[in-house]
């Protein structure tokens, strides 16, 4: 693998060293590594903002510590990896982890909702992820929806999430997945306004 010092300057943080170095990864370089997983792996860190790419390295950092490495060396496997290097597989094996983590959050949301659904953050979680469903037309608004009281609507909501976790589970995290994914980077929902008031 090419080296990257001519890219990276001293005052650069980790953030864009973690970039860098995972955007330079093949798999050919790691064939302890299922391809798929580090293929994901390298898109997903090639997407990170900059204050991200920044706290998954601190926290790839952190985990390596606990062998007592510094950050220098952290530093030096990202600018000058060595695939076959005992740091280099850390690095990797300890992003590839935050990663997985990184993908099972749209799953816990999920769970977290179905243990308690009547909760107000569970409520309001319900309410987004039932105007998505409605929204891309995979379950019909019945009309009772509008005039019905707001513990009838809730009640109609929650049957509906309930109904779609248990037949089609697929397509209701990959919504939670584009909820989450709209909340982290600030961007508006279409919600069915009728629903809110």
């Amino acid at each position: 693998m090419k080296t990257l010092t001519n890219r990276l300057d001293a005052t650069e943080d980790l953030g864009s060293a973690l970039v860098i170095w995972a955007v330079e990864l093949q798999p050919t370089d790691y064939r302890f590594v299922n391809r798929e997983k580090l293929l994901a792996f390298r898109l997903w860190a090639s997407r990170l903002s900059s204050l991200r790419a920044k706290r998954v390295a601190n926290e790839i950092l952190s985990l390596c510590q606990i062998s007592g490495l510094d950050r220098e060396w952290f530093r030096e496997t990202l600018i000058h990896p060595l695939p076959s290097s005992h740091s280099a597989k850390m690095a990797l094996f300890f992003g590839l982890a935050i990663h997985e983590r990184w993908l099972s959050k749209y799953h816990l949301r999920l769970i977290e909702w179905y243990k308690a659904p009547r909760t107000r953050r569970n409520r309001e979680f319900a309410l987004l992820l039932y105007a998505n469903l409605v929204e891309a037309g995979f379950i019909c608004q019945p009309g009772e929806m509008l005039l019905a009281s707001s513990a009838h609507r809730a009640a109609i909501i929650e049957s509906a999430i309930f109904e779609m976790y248990s037949k089609n589970y697929p397509l209701l995290s990959s919504l939670v997945r584009e909820i989450i994914f709209l909340q982290e980077h600030q961007q508006p929902f279409y919600t069915l306004s009728a629903l809110c008031e």
